[in-house]
């Protein structure tokens, strides 16, 4: 379930600039399109009771939060309290809460009704000012005119910054580099001892569905989406590559290891083996990478005149 999009991208990253951007791009979209999956799962399938008068009241918030942003204008703190808000109402109806956090992301505006050639004028009329109330001292404490013209620099970028952009750009640090690690650490441990019990059927067909299930369901849809004119293959990109990223369509964690939580709730055994099964199956796509026996599935990604195979054993 649900390719992760930074393990994914990280395994390509070895291959470096030869792998064309249209790939990345691939791998990244159905990824996402695979998160936003997974989360309908989780809402529909392990959510408790459901309080729909709840649901009523967050989807009217998040609705209101969405006419705001577009007749009005963006206003990150009034965001904030009705986030806060509908992601509890979201709670308390028994439908998980990440799916408040999916619909809240839709409503952050990604483009700004600006004319860039007035912004730059503004911009500079405004620099000019600042210019000409400043002098050429170094640790200069601003006057009031000068954090004035400061201030209308601030509310002019804010007002051409697209929020979505720039959320993504604050946030990204913040997730990769300390959400993401909290969340493995608590999320993926698993303890062995000699008097483990383990479900090995389960370990199995989970490490073999997330190799071969998504290897097969990449390849097949992206085939027949092609073949009968639905989709197209980016310019310059072959079938044999789309193969080639779907030998490591299958890397799960983060979510995969969520649902396993929530579907073997009490259940240690199963919860221990879904997550061994998990890390296995993402170590056979790791190892599609690295190894090159004499049976191959090979997809060449090309850039510059250069070439690089990235190789997978077959099942």
């Amino acid at each position: 379930m649900a390719t992760d999009i930074a393990f994914a991208l990280a395994i390509l990253s070895t291959l470096g600039k030869r792998v064309p951007l249209s790939l990345k791009i691939f791998l990244t979209a159905f990824a996402i399109i695979d998160d936003i999956a997974a989360v309908l799962v989780i809402a529909i399938f392990y959510s408790s009771s459901i309080g729909w008068d709840y649901i009523l009241y967050g989807i009217i918030l998040i609705g209101v939060l969405g006419l705001l942003y577009y007749f009005r204008k963006y206003m990150f703190g009034v965001g904030i309290v009705l986030a806060i808000i509908i992601w509890f109402l979201f709670l308390k109806s028994g439908v998980h809460p990440t799916i408040a956090g999916v619909l809240l992301a839709f409503t952050i505006p990604l483009k700004r009704r600006i004319n860039i050639k007035r912004y730059a004028s503004d911009l500079g009329a405004i620099s000019q000012k600042l210019s000409n109330a400043s002098d050429d001292k170094e640790n200069h404490l601003l006057t009031k005119s000068e954090m004035k013209y400061v201030d209308n620099l601030d509310d002019l970028t804010f007002e051409v910054r697209s929020p979505l952009q720039h959320l993504e750009h604050k946030l990204h640090s913040l997730v990769a580099y300390f959400i993401l690690p909290v969340f493995a650490f608590s999320n993926a441990g698993v303890t062995i001892d000699f008097g483990s019990d383990f479900n090995t059927a389960l370990m199995t067909n989970i490490a073999v569905s997330l190799f071969v299930g998504k290897f097969i369901g990449v390849s097949l849809f992206s085939y027949l989406g092609n073949r009968f004119n639905i989709t197209e293959l980016p310019s310059g990109i072959q079938f044999k590559q789309i193969v080639g990223i779907a030998a490591i369509a299958g890397i799960g964690f983060t979510m995969s290891i969520f649902i396993d939580n929530l579907a073997f709730t009490g259940d240690l055994m199963s919860i221990n083996s879904a997550k061994i099964g998990i890390i296995i199956g993402d170590y056979q796509q790791v190892d599609c990478l690295d190894r090159e026996p004499k049976l191959t599935i090979s997809a060449t990604f090309k850039s510059q005149n250069q070439d690089v195979v990235a190789t997978c054993p077959k099942q």
